[in-house]
């Protein structure tokens, strides 16, 4: 195991983590946004 990463090694680490940040993210907002419908439809029958 050498610390030095090749580039490839190194871009495929970078898009994963990419990867990963964006899919939280994404779950992220569509919880909130399932959150705020499940409110709104609530509120309305009221």
């Amino acid at each position: 195991m050498s610390l030095y990463l090749t580039n490839e090694e190194y871009a495929a680490k970078n898009l994963i983590n990419l990867l990963a940040i964006t899919d939280a993210v994404l779950v992220a907002i569509s919880f909130m946004i399932i959150l705020l419908y499940k409110e709104r439809t609530i509120g309305d029958k009221k």
